[in-house]
């Protein structure tokens, strides 16, 4: 699992045996946000990384176009952008203290049952 800060650079590099080739390489991971105490996470998608090629991906295959090392998935300065749409607000790791709850003794029911078999008995 990676994590990376939205303008972080990144960058991963490949070395392939054979080519031409399609390859598929699709990684865990999520991009974090921070606007004072909020944060925000964005799941990884193609689109969000430059390819081979030098363009944004449509998806995680790729054309490697000869053998040997390539840079497969790229991030410079926050480009390719993230759209606002795809990042979550996530909640503090460390919940709010709940205030303690007052604790209530159970009623003692004895006098109600001796009243309802003295009851009982009088309707006889």
């Amino acid at each position: 699992m990676v994590v990376l800060d939205e303008d972080e650079f990144f960058q991963l590099t490949a070395y392939v045996p054979a080519g031409p080739k399609y390859i598929r390489f699709i990684p865990e991971g999520y991009f974090v946000r921070r606007r004072g105490d909020i944060v925000y996470v964005a799941s990884f998608l193609p689109m969000f990384f430059y390819g081979v090629s030098g363009r944004p991906l449509t998806t995680w295959r790729q054309f490697i176009p000869e053998a040997g090392e390539h840079v497969i998935l790229s991030r410079s300065s926050g480009l390719p952008r993230i759209p606002s749409i795809y990042w979550r607000r996530v909640s503090p790791e460390v919940p709010e203290e709940a205030p303690p709850e007052e604790v209530v003794a159970a009623p003692d029911l004895r006098p109600l049952l001796i009243l309802g078999v003295l009851f009982l008995l009088l309707i006889k």
